[in-house]
This record gives C-alpha cells, structure tokens and sequence, in this order.
C-alpha cells in the first residue's frame, strides 16, 4: 500500500525531465524541426496580448500532458517580444505541478527572480491574472 501511495504522488509531480523539457528543449525542437517529446502532448489553454511601454507581448499558456494516463505534468508559458511587427525575442517558462519536489520548486523560484524587467513582470502578471479567470475561475 505505500508502495502505491508513493508511486501516485511521485508521478503527479513534474519530473526535472519535464522542466528541462518546457525550459530548453522545446526551443530545441522547434529551432531543429524534430517531432514532439515521445509520449507528450501540448494542449492550448490561452494566449494572452499585452501592449507595454511600447512592446507588444504575447504569452501562450499550453498544458504538457502525459499521453499514458492524459495528466497534467505541467504547464508551459510561451513568450514572445514583437518589436515594428517583427518577432524579436521568446523564451519558455515552466509552471510546475504544485506537488513537484524542492528541487523543481527552486528552480520555479529562481526562474522568476530572473524576470528583472518591470514591465515583463506587469504584462507576466497580466497574463496569469488571464489565465486564472478564463481557466479556473
């Protein structure tokens, strides 16, 4: 029985594998043209826009899900910069399970304490505020 029990609350975490996926290898495979993570699926949830102090920002918010039993692993934010219409910048985020270990939370935590930028912290916070309504709420 406790086998079991730790067996369930170990594979409802997002594993280092799925944050280093979300994180770096993503971009990887879509620079590379290579296919999808085996044994994963994106599933959109939202994107949102933002126009700030001149920028135009768009965050598309997708689920990572395990095809072997359809849950969550995480949830990944896409980030684009739009500079003169032109795509100019992008970066992928990861929003980990919230039983996921100290050691995904700690990287969760340095992540956003990378997000120097004022205004890439509004319109990230704008964002999630969209996501949470239009999801959860």
């Amino acid at each position: 029985m406790l086998f079991v029990a730790f067996s369930l609350n170990a594979f409802s975490q997002t594993t280092l594998e799925e944050w280093n996926y979300i994180t770096k290898g993503y971009k990887i495979q879509l620079e590379s043209g290579l296919d999808m993570k085996k044994g994963y699926v994106f599933k959109d949830l939202i994107t949102s826009y933002h126009k700030y102090n001149g920028y135009d920002r768009t965050f598309n918010f997708k689920e990572l899900v395990r095809l072997k039993d359809n849950s969550v692993a995480a949830i990944m934010v896409e980030f684009y910069v739009y500079v003169n219409g032109k795509k100019s910048t992008s970066s992928y985020y990861c929003i980990p399970k919230w039983e996921s270990s100290g050691e995904i939370q700690n990287l969760f935590l340095a992540q956003n304490q990378s997000i120097a930028s004022k205004d890439f912290a509004v319109a990230y916070n704008w964002a999630l505020s969209q996501l949470i309504s239009r999801k959860y709420l």
